[in-house]
């Protein structure tokens, strides 16, 4: 993926606009971002499986899960808003009884419900629960307290119930594909197959950082804690 892209995807979730091929990483530091995370970060985009999860222990957990809920924000205000307006424009070209036209209906009420039901959940239990852990790490609460403020929730039980949003969004990528576009709107439908795919990447980084990195760090901090 090209960089300046991947970039320009990283800090539109930090409000940061006009971003030039040219942006320094350091110069991020004058934005009162960390240019070392934000480089991580550009890692795992570039190449998810030679990244380092490792690299990703000298940020807080509170870096972290802003990163995590910035990045919900983006998803719920930006992505999924371009894909549905993609599917407007092409419904309008469309025949009624083309078969893509129920699969692109289905597609959006089901996924955009889900995985809203999804950011919802982890917002709600999972990243105050979070940050409630890097709270009591950094100011030393002992057992019992931690017990007590963290006794309604359960990061373990998270990850049972972690379902895969990524292979869902690859699963109607792949369905689309079988499917030819109409003459009149060939160009549209290469751009809501460019954006499913383009998402269905972010989703997967997405997915490294909280199940991967997030989550771990968090229950070994738990852990410690408990020990105590």
């Amino acid at each position: 993926m090209e960089q300046e892209y991947v970039l320009q995807q990283v800090l539109e979730r930090y409000d940061v606009d006009n971003v030039r091929l040219t942006y320094h990483l350091n110069d991020l530091n004058t934005l009162s971002l960390d240019s070392k995370f934000v480089l991580e970060l550009l890692r795992l985009f570039e190449d998810d499986a030679e990244a380092e999860r490792e690299n990703f222990a000298e940020f807080s957990l509170h870096t972290i899960v802003d990163y995590v809920q910035r990045t919900h924000k983006y998803y719920l205000g930006k992505k999924l808003p371009e894909i549905e307006q993609s599917i407007e424009l092409m419904q309008r070209d469309y025949a009624d009884n083309h078969p893509l036209l129920n699969i692109l209906r289905q597609f959006y009420a089901a996924y955009k419900a889900d995985l809203t039901k999804h950011i919802q959940l982890e917002e709600r239990y999972v990243l105050p629960h979070i940050r409630l852990i890097a709270t009591a790490s950094e100011k030393g609460y002992n057992a019992a307290k931690f017990l007590e403020l963290a006794k309604d929730y359960s990061l373990r039980g998270f990850i049972e119930s972690h379902t895969d949003t990524e292979g869902d969004l690859q699963k109607v990528r792949n369905t689309i594909l079988e499917y030819s576009p109409v003459a009149t709107n060939t160009t549209l439908y290469r751009v809501l197959l460019t954006q499913l795919e383009l998402f269905e990447k972010d989703l997967s980084v997405h997915a490294i950082i909280e199940d991967e990195i997030l989550i771990p760090f968090a229950i070994a901090m738990e852990d410690a804690l408990l020990a105590k």
